[in-house]
Parts: structure tokens; sequence; C-alpha cells
């Protein structure tokens, strides 16, 4: 299931239970440091989810299409973290994120070649990976102390970055979710099997 969040003002989550709901609204910093305790606990996925809404998201802008805001929407967890992708109203996803507690570009680079297709010719080079602190976060604790790894990969960053309006690009279908190309001056916000059925 990908969940849809909004990122103006105060979180919002459209998740499968009340009780994930309750605990992905905004938290303040001591409820999150509770949470983590920076004592080598496990971040079970949902912690880990809070801690990125409430914490890294916030409302970037699009980068290389427009300048509307981008949101961030979650489409894989597992229980090493999750992968999200910042999408723009018009559905062109500005960036891919994997927030985890473990670094592995390998596993990345393979997941977005398998995402995306060869079309896009992914590349090791093309994911970049920063660490997150408890200090830049604004979370407490006395050690200086790595919290999480964020791999992302940055559409209008790659090796094969074109002005041309007519290149192929990376959109988020409006209404399934799915990931599909088009060029990226295209208006449609729906994928090929989605748009048939709307013209029906």
């Amino acid at each position: 299931m990908i969940e849809a969040i909004s990122l103006m003002g105060g979180l919002e989550y459209s998740g499968s239970t009340k009780e994930d709901e309750i605990i992905l609204k905004r938290q303040s910093t001591s409820q999150i440091t509770s949470i983590f305790g920076f004592t080598g606990l496990r971040i079970m996925d949902y912690q880990l989810k809070s801690l990125v809404f409430s914490h890294l998201s916030g409302s970037p802008r699009c980068y290389g299409h427009c300048e509307q805001t981008a949101g961030l929407r979650v489409i894989r967890e597992d229980g090493d973290g999750m992968v999200g992708c910042y999408v723009c109203p018009s559905g062109y996803v500005s960036r891919i994120v994997r927030y985890s507690t473990k670094r592995d570009e390998e596993w990345f680079t393979s997941y977005l070649k398998e995402l995306l297709g060869a079309q896009l010719d992914i590349k090791p080079q093309d994911v970049r990976v920063a660490t997150r602190y408890n200090w830049d976060l604004g979370l407490g604790g006395e050690k200086h102390e790595a919290v999480l790894k964020e791999h992302y990969w940055v559409q209008s960053y790659r090796r094969t970055k074109s002005d041309d309006p007519n290149r192929q690009a990376v959109f988020m279908c409006s209404q399934c979710d799915s990931l599909f190309q088009q060029p990226a001056s295209s208006k449609n916000t729906l994928c090929p099997a989605c748009a048939p059925r709307n013209q029906a």
C-alpha cells in the first residue's frame, strides 16, 4: 500500500490502522528522543517514518521541473527502512530516497534499476548517501551518534541530465501512484494503464 502524506502544516497520514495514524502525528523533540533513546535500540518501521516526516521531509521545491512544493510519497517499506518519492502536484518525481539504518548503495542502485527500467541507465555514481546524526536532527543524547542513512537519486542531477523539454522523465500516476515515464513537458498525470480507463 502506498501512503500519501501531506507535508504542509502538521503531519497527515493515510495509514492502514488508527494506531499508525496516532503515532505519525507531529511529535515533539523530546517524544522522538524517548522513542529512539540512542542506545542501540532497533528503529521500528513506524518510528523511522515518524522521524522522517517530523524532521527530514520538509517542504522542498520540485527540482528540474517546476517551482511547486514536492510532497513525500512512501512507495516501499521493509525491515531495514523505507523508500519514498518526492512528487510535485503535476506528478514529476524529483527525488527518490531510501531512509534506513543501514548503508547499502548496491541494494538501492539495483532497486532503482528494477523500479525505473533500463531506459534511464542508472549507475552506482548516480546514488548519493548522507548520514543523519542526533544533533543535526535536533534530537537529544550526549553522544555524537549516527541515526540513519539517506540513499538518494535526484532526477535532474543524473549523468544523463538534459534540458530538452521532451526528454523522458519519471512521473507518479495521480490515480494509482505507479511510476511511469513520459516527456518532461507533458501535462498528463495518468499512467498508460489508467489513461484509457478515464477516457472510456
